[in-house]
């Protein structure tokens, strides 16, 4: 099943799409720990095992990570 691939794969890939939202929700003035928080929230009802919820579940407890994604200098996508 190579299920530690997938996890390596999965995260990674959701690391880089998250960087991509904080820009997009600041370039339209969205409060990106309030939408991240609500990612979260809305989430765990499926499941707190899921590799979504843990995703941002960790990412909204992580307090660096979130103010890099507030307020950081993010890279630039095209």
């Amino acid at each position: 099943m190579h299920i530690e691939q997938r996890f390596a794969d999965y995260f990674t890939g959701q690391y880089v799409r998250l960087l991509r939202q904080a820009r997009r929700l600041r370039d339209s003035n969205q409060d990106v720990r309030a939408v991240l928080t609500g990612f979260r929230d809305a989430i765990a009802p499926v499941g707190v095992n899921v590799w979504d919820h843990v995703f941002y579940a960790a990412t909204v407890a992580d307090a660096a990570l979130m103010d890099y994604l507030a307020d950081g200098p993010l890279p630039a996508f095209r």
